[in-house]
């Protein structure tokens, strides 16, 4: 049977069978993907920041830079954090220190400061920062995510390190201590 042979409703009927078939192939993508964009919404989003706090009042003030975790997404719970940092060793690609924090859980835009992590120093000595960040998202299921910063790398490139200046915080802190 060719072409020309079929009638003119048995022609349409098969554009309207092919028209089909792609209209469910387009359809079954753009469900996938929107499934996709749907469950990538419902994650946290975690950066990393480096602040300077001062603390203190008007007769004394001190300054730190504080390594802070800012969760820009969706709430995260049960959020354990692994902070790794020295110089990398090439035979068991260990780093010199490791702190373990644990955060009960941050909402969106909610931050926990990682003390203890001496970032002003891990970035002038040029070592490397790795952070490894496990919790549970908004749905329950695990989420794992991961920083590895390279400071030697960025020294190698001439550029400078570039801290955060927190300004709301800095007055909240000394405005305290004055009362």
């Amino acid at each position: 049977m060719v072409l020309s042979d079929l009638l003119p409703s048995e022609i349409l009927t098969v554009i309207d069978a092919i028209s089909t078939a792609v209209l469910a192939v387009i359809t079954y993508y753009y469900a996938k993907e929107t499934r996709l964009i749907r469950k990538r919404g419902q994650l946290p989003s975690f950066s990393l920041e480096s602040v300077l706090y001062r603390i203190g009042n008007s007769n004394s003030t001190s300054e730190a830079y504080k390594l802070s975790l800012t969760n820009n997404g969706l709430p995260a719970t049960d959020i354990r954090v692994d902070c790794s940092w020295g110089r990398q060793h090439s035979s068991n690609n260990l780093l010199d220190t490791t702190k373990k924090f644990y955060i009960m859980s941050l909402s969106n835009r909610g931050n926990a400061i990682l003390d203890d992590i001496p970032i002003e120093n891990i970035a002038n000595n040029g070592e490397r920062l790795l952070v490894d960040l496990t919790c549970k998202d908004a749905r329950g299921e695990e989420y794992v995510n991961k920083f590895d910063i390279d400071f030697q790398a960025i020294i190698s490139e001439n550029r400078n390190v570039a801290y955060q200046h927190n300004a709301t915080k800095i007055k909240e802190l000394i405005g305290n201590e004055k009362s």
